[in-house]
């Protein structure tokens, strides 16, 4: 949910700063490699020369501002991988995680459909097998399946999604008529999934109150009366609409939930609620940035919704 245009003049603008800023420098980077916002460079001229390069980044564009991290014992993060570099000079990676990270994931003992509980274990595994070589692949198994274990997965469910099956040729499935959607309730719900199949109705299990929505939001309310980029989710599924505006966005949500209801075919929000049946969750419509120039709000807005598709 969001503009689909936004991006790629994020990334148009963003190649017409990068490109104008290598072209003009004194010093140049061995290596220059982008993704939205996030920029992995190899410099081989000293930190001091990198000061003054970091000092030319920022004069490209006013509202175009560069931060920079270092490497620390010869490691550096970059979106999800943790770039090494060898004693010989060369460069490896592994899976990278914050400081912060618990290795706490879905617990296999909670009342959860068993295609989201394998779904936590491919999931891991496949970035495994994805974002580490050969030299770490063997360590960032281990501890995947330590990690697991601690989360009560048996060995033998964590060995069976280790057997990555090959690709196969995805055979065309008939498009069901229709959605069902029900609480997932082990041992009944599943029954009645089988039987709403044969006659072509997808099921889809959702959960019921969570006990974050039971407690009170100890956060502060951020102000939306103010103008900037915002997010609205989506209270059934991980979608969010991404958006900008140069008025209070308090104004912009009460705009939103009147297209929802009446479905206006013009709003991302009111055709997501349509297909899908979803609720949008306006009570936790949240501002993200608060910016008053119109340009940097669009570029804004669209690293934004570039980061959510990411993070899916």
């Amino acid at each position: 949910m969001g503009s689909p245009l936004s991006p790629v003049i994020a990334n148009l603008f963003m190649e017409w700063v990068e490109t104008r800023a290598l072209s003009t420098a004194t010093y140049k980077p061995k290596l220059w490699l982008r993704y939205v916002d996030d920029t992995f460079i190899i410099w081989e001229h000293g930190k001091e020369k990198l000061g003054e390069f970091m000092q030319h980044l920022n004069l490209v564009h006013e509202k175009i501002k560069f931060t920079m991290e270092l490497e620390e014992n010869s490691e550096l993060p970059f979106l999800h991988v943790l770039v090494k570099k060898k004693e010989d000079g060369s460069l490896g990676h592994t899976v990278y995680r914050k400081k912060a990270h618990t290795d706490r994931y879905l617990n296999a003992k909670s009342h959860h459909h068993p295609a989201q509980l394998h779904s936590v274990m491919k999931t891991l595994i496949t970035r495994s097998q994805r974002l580490a070589d050969e030299d770490n692949k063997h360590q960032e198994m281990e501890r995947i399946r330590t990690a697991l274990l601690q989360n009560g997965f048996t060995r033998s469910s964590i060995n069976k999604a280790c057997r990555l099956p090959k690709a196969k040729h995805k055979e065309e499935k008939e498009v069901p008529i229709g959605n069902a959607y029900l609480p997932y309730i082990k041992g009944t719900t599943d029954k009645i999934r089988k039987i709403r199949a044969k006659r072509n109705i997808r099921t889809v299990f959702t959960t019921d109150i969570k006990i974050s929505q039971m407690l009170p939001n100890p956060k502060t309310k951020v102000n939306l009366e103010q103008q900037g980029v915002y997010e609205i989710p989506c209270k059934d599924c991980q979608g969010s609409y991404i958006g900008q505006t140069n008025r209070r966005i308090n104004v912009r949500k009460e705009e939103h939930q009147n297209a929802v209801k009446k479905d206006q075919k013009t709003s991302s929000l009111a055709q997501h609620v349509k297909s899908t049946a979803h609720t949008i969750n306006f009570e936790k419509t949240r501002m993200i940035k608060n910016i008053e120039h119109t340009t940097a709000r669009i570029i804004r807005e669209a690293i934004e919704i570039e980061k959510l598709e990411h993070a899916r």
